[in-house]
């Protein structure tokens, strides 16, 4: 019947995919929720604030991105308005991500 695989407790690759023409060696299942060692970031009012290297990086490389947008769209506008018109989708979309990163790499909530 069923092939059963090394390090796959008690599961049948067939049964789990009946229809897959290269079945997976093993289904592992993860936590719903990793506990980090260090977090990346801390809650700080409404800010996160970088812990780790790895936020430092993250909060240097967005910092740098948002500079390079604002040097290259403010080199070709006309006036302060278009700067702030041209600029706003590139930030609004790094501060959400680095926001959405600090979320869910703060560690115990």
């Amino acid at each position: 019947m069923g092939e059963k695989r090394p390090g796959c407790p008690g599961s049948s690759i067939l049964h789990a995919f009946p229809f897959a023409r290269h079945p997976p060696l093993c289904v592992i299942k993860l936590p719903r929720y990793i506990v980090m060692r260090q977090p990346w970031f801390k809650r700080f009012g409404w800010f996160h604030v970088p812990a780790s290297v790895a936020g430092a990086l993250v909060s240097i490389t967005a910092l740098m991105f948002c500079v390079n947008v604002f040097l290259a769209i403010d080199r070709h506008s006309h006036s302060v308005s278009d700067t702030l018109y041209g600029v706003f989708p590139f930030f609004a979309c790094t501060f959400l991500l680095v926001d959405w990163i600090a979320r869910n790499t703060r560690g115990q909530r």
